[in-house]
């Protein structure tokens, strides 16, 4: 997995304003291999599975990564820009969790946000964006 991610990551920062974006978000150091490195240690602490696949990267105030674990689950990993306050993300989780259990369609939760001491992360079933 964190060969494909490294790829897609070197892709993205050849512009700038995707290293400038990433930084707030990895200030353990931003390079590729790191963020591959902290996206897979992010799964398998937070997930306990292995991240396989790496299928999507989107980057702006913060971050989402589709990923495919090693249970054959794809999830979204979303990393929150640190400014993000954690309190109202729980409840963003809280009200998507209740539309997803009365039958709206939108991603199932499946952590509640947790601050890792950088910054805010979610991880939600996958869903293509636009489904």
């Amino acid at each position: 997995m964190t060969d494909g991610l490294v790829a897609i990551l070197d892709r993205m920062f050849l512009d700038p304003e995707y290293v400038t974006l990433a930084r707030p978000l990895f200030p353990g150091g931003c390079s590729s291999p790191e963020i591959a490195l902290t996206i897979a240690a992010i799964c398998r602490t937070a997930m306990e599975a292995e991240p396989t696949e790496c299928f999507y990267v989107e980057l702006s105030v913060g971050a989402v990564f589709g990923i495919r674990l090693s249970d054959n689950r794809r999830v979204a990993l979303k990393l929150h820009h640190p400014s993000a306050v954690h309190r109202e993300l729980a409840a963003v989780a809280n009200v998507q969790r209740f539309l997803y259990d009365h039958g709206f369609p939108c991603p199932y939760v499946l952590r509640d946000p947790f601050h890792d001491g950088m910054r805010t992360i979610s991880f939600e079933e996958w869903c293509a964006p636009g489904e």
